[in-house]
């Protein structure tokens, strides 16, 4: 038995309400083998993964020189993609999520609680762990209770574009946090949906650490020492 692991980031709704849009497999049963694909029931299963940090990114692609250039710069070649109507989106990810635990309620738990966590080890379920990757969708710091009620426990501050909450790791200008996004941060801390600064600026990373009160994530990153990337972090901030 391979020991249990956590991964702390994956798109799985993106497959399915961007109907399969930049893959190279097709959109599948969740419950099968997706060839090419990062994680679905079988992969996780064999890996023996207890919790995954299931995305909730509100993206559409569209044309656009301006954004086309500024992903490709970061990550290298990839059409645009652009963020609109974003809560209506997030709860189409939402739905998509509550779908999937409805139709694998045999193997799929949605993790709510610190003692969810506890158990996971011990039973036969994969947890997953709603994480909302960017904050487009709260038009309000408050919004965020709204999107806890219905099961959202971690929230990424930014994606790759710039937020009246957070400067990101692709900004033009460093602005770091901005009011709001500190008062965001600790209604986070007060609900206790974990804070991600993965996209995030330096800046802002480090501003969080001064606002929060409690330990905040990031989930997919590595160290700019090793490689350099717009996402990794530099040795004052690991």
């Amino acid at each position: 038995m391979l020991p249990p692991l956590f991964d702390l980031h994956e798109d799985i709704s993106l497959y399915y309400v961007m109907g399969g849009y930049g893959l190279e497999f097709e959109v599948e049963d969740f419950s099968r083998d997706i060839p090419g694909s990062h994680g679905d029931l079988v992969k996780f299963k064999k890996a023996n993964v207890k919790l995954v940090f299931s995305s909730i990114a509100p993206l559409f692609p569209t044309l656009d020189k301006y954004r086309t250039e500024q992903l490709s710069a970061g990550y290298g070649h990839r059409t645009a993609l652009r963020i609109r109507g974003a809560t209506l989106v997030s709860l189409e990810h939402l739905k998509t999520y509550i779908n999937l635990f409805s139709r694998f309620k045999s193997e799929m738990k949605n993790v709510l609680t610190t003692d969810d966590v506890s158990r996971l080890p011990y039973e036969s379920k994969i947890g997953f762990l709603l994480a909302l990757e960017g904050a487009e969708a709260l038009d309000d710091v408050e919004d965020l209770e709204l999107f806890f009620r219905l099961g959202l426990r971690s929230l990424q501050l930014t994606w790759n574009f710039d937020t009246k909450y957070s400067a990101t790791c692709m900004s033009k200008k460093d602005y770091g946090l901005t009011g709001d996004g500190e008062r965001l941060v600790e209604l986070c801390n007060d609900l206790g949906v974990i804070v991600d600064l993965s996209h995030g600026s330096k800046k802002a990373l480090l501003e969080t650490s001064e606002v929060s009160k409690l330990p905040f994530i990031v989930s997919h990153a590595n160290a700019m020492g090793v490689q350099k990337h717009p996402r990794n972090l530099d040795d004052s901030e690991l």
